[in-house]
């Protein structure tokens, strides 16, 4: 019994071990376009040069965008 609840145990850390290297960071930009255009927003990176939302985050370690 002790085996089984060892593999068991075992076996969810595993689980966790793997999901929690498939996370990914992202960011929702739906908005950007429109802060762009009717608020003339300007991104300006910790360097201080003028760049694109894309760029910053990126750079930030960003793997995702969602767009809608």
């Amino acid at each position: 019994m002790f085996l089984k609840a060892l593999l068991v145990v075992g076996a969810c850390i595993a689980s966790m071990a793997t999901t929690t290297a498939a996370l990914t960071k992202g960011h929702d930009l739906s908005s950007v376009g429109l802060m762009e255009t009717t608020q003339g927003a300007k991104w300006i990176s910790t360097a201080g040069k003028t760049t694109t939302i894309e760029s910053i985050l990126g750079d930030g370690g960003m793997q995702a965008v969602r767009l809608r």
